[in-house]
């Protein structure tokens, strides 16, 4: 927001609540209402939502022009207070200084996860588009696959609206090339489609639009092909690094380069510390690079912003387990109000298991939980990465092997292209296998076995190392 020469910037959460009570046209909306549009409908407490009133009427007090109206038992309305009048007189406020007051903020706070310097605006002066591109951001930050589908809509919906938006073209381009990343593989090639087209619509109206730039670099499967991804992409870096670095980063550990992809996912929270996927993997390579108090205080500072978020709340989990306190993290499982939702009983049961295992080492336990892996195995790749990391904890490198086998050369028993069975809605295919698993922490005895030289081998990891000129950090004197 800006009066004069002084400029506030908006966290988004506060942008999103003025957004929605702006676009309420002076109408009142419900502590529902606003829990769907600007929380997902997540969970929220009262003090959550105080806090963003109170921001906000904080705001109308150093700025003047607005006010935030409680109608009590009802929810809240937005309404103008006329410059200058003491007395209170009122009238609804303009949707398009609202919104743009809201965007200006936005932009300024830092899209930087998904959006290109040049696209700290909405390059839009239709109020109508200019929402729904905050919108999209808003949804884009959150990350998971009802997010990204939510955010491609409003995306479109913003193009349609203004077919020369660069800024909506771009966006819909980047949401495309993640849909396309997790897609099933007979979905895969269409979705990748509609990445190139929405990309080269942004680059036709505008050619320096960083966010289509980062999408046609970003379409390239990672898995065996490292050295042409990289090239790629670090020449979108070199000029837009703020919706590539995270990509780039991800290459990194993928390819064992531990450090140097934990200094770009410090540029990306730095730039934008409002997405939690950026911060779930900004604390794991913490955790994966040795430092564990740093860790440590990331996730529990990130779960303490996004409460049950599915991502951090097991990296959290599992941290604690492999950093030797499994006891601490089954404590932290108990608080069944603190779960994610919408997780497979399954993924549960295995995680309890595995934590039991490594708290008492017995051989009945330790049995049981790779029973319950192998089990899991073939219905999802991340079943698979996360009983490989697990057995290697144990010393079960046998089984760690076998598994490797099948997840990334087909030998043995199927493993779906799922994440954690189709109902999750993501995918991991043959062409797109991760491999940063590799690399984990936990996995060091994996690495020290020698049956992991010829694995690394035959995946390809060896060739990309030789050619480029670089060493993996697991080759590197301590």
């Amino acid at each position: 927001m800006a009066r004069g020469e002084h400029r506030e910037v908006l966290e988004p959460l506060v942008m999103q609540v003025l957004v929605a009570l702006a676009s309420a046209r002076g109408e009142t909306m419900s502590r529902d209402d606003l829990i769907a549009a600007c929380w997902g409908g997540r969970a929220v407490t009262d003090d959550a939502i105080n806090r963003v009133i109170s921001r906000l009427r904080a705001l109308a007090r150093e700025f003047g022009g607005f006010r935030v109206e409680t109608i009590t038992k009802v929810g809240y309305r937005l309404i103008e207070q006329e410059a200058g009048n003491a007395g209170g007189t009122t009238q609804r406020l303009s949707r398009r200084a609202a919104i743009a007051g809201a965007v200006l903020a936005a932009g300024a706070a830092g899209a930087a996860w998904l959006l290109g310097r040049e696209g700290m605006d909405t390059s839009s002066s239709d109020p109508e588009v200019a929402r729904l591109i905050a919108e999209a951001r808003a949804a884009t930050r959150e990350g998971m696959p009802d997010d990204m589908a939510r955010a491609a809509a409003l995306y479109r919906l913003a193009t349609d609206k203004e077919p020369d938006n660069a800024v909506a073209w771009g966006g819909l381009a980047a949401i495309y090339r993640f849909q396309w990343e997790f897609s099933p593989p007979e979905e895969a090639p269409a979705m990748a489609a509609r990445a190139k087209s929405a990309a080269a619509r942004a680059i036709e109206i505008d050619p320096d639009n960083g966010e289509a730039q980062a999408t046609l670099a970003g379409l390239v499967p990672l898995f065996g092909n490292w050295a042409k991804a990289e090239i790629e992409m670090r020449r979108v870096l070199a000029d837009h690094p703020d919706p590539i670095r995270v990509r780039v980063a991800r290459l990194l550990a993928d390819t064992g380069q531990l450090r140097e992809a934990l200094g770009l996912a410090r540029q990306a929270v730095a730039a934008d510390p409002n997405v939690p996927r950026a911060q779930n993997f900004y604390a794991r390579l913490l955790q994966d690079n040795g430092r564990n108090g740093d860790a440590d205080a990331a996730f529990a500072a990130a779960l303490n912003r996004w409460p049950r978020h599915l991502l951090l709340w097991f990296s959290r989990f599992y941290f604690l387990a492999y950093t030797g306190r499994p006891h601490t993290a089954l404590a932290f499982a108990a608080e069944r109000s603190g779960r994610p939702i919408g997780v497979p009983d399954r993924v549960f049961d295995i995680a309890f298991a595995s934590a039991t295992a490594l708290a008492t080492r017995a051989a009945r336990d330790v049995d049981a939980a790779v029973r319950l892996h192998h089990a899991a195995i073939p219905d999802g790749a991340a079943y698979a990465e996360n009983a490989v990391t697990f057995f290697s904890a144990v010393g079960r490198l046998d089984d760690a092997f076998r598994v490797l086998d099948a997840y990334f050369f087909g030998r043995g028993p199927a493993i779906s292209d799922s994440r954690f069975g189709h109902e999750t809605a993501t995918y991991t295919p043959r062409y797109n296998r991760q491999c940063y698993f590799l690399f984990y922490a936990p996995s060091a005895p994996l690495r020290a076995d020698s049956r992991f030289a010829g694995l690394v081998r035959e995946v390809g990891l060896e060739d990309y190392w030789r050619t480029t000129g670089t060493v993996p950090d697991y080759r590197r004197a301590v």
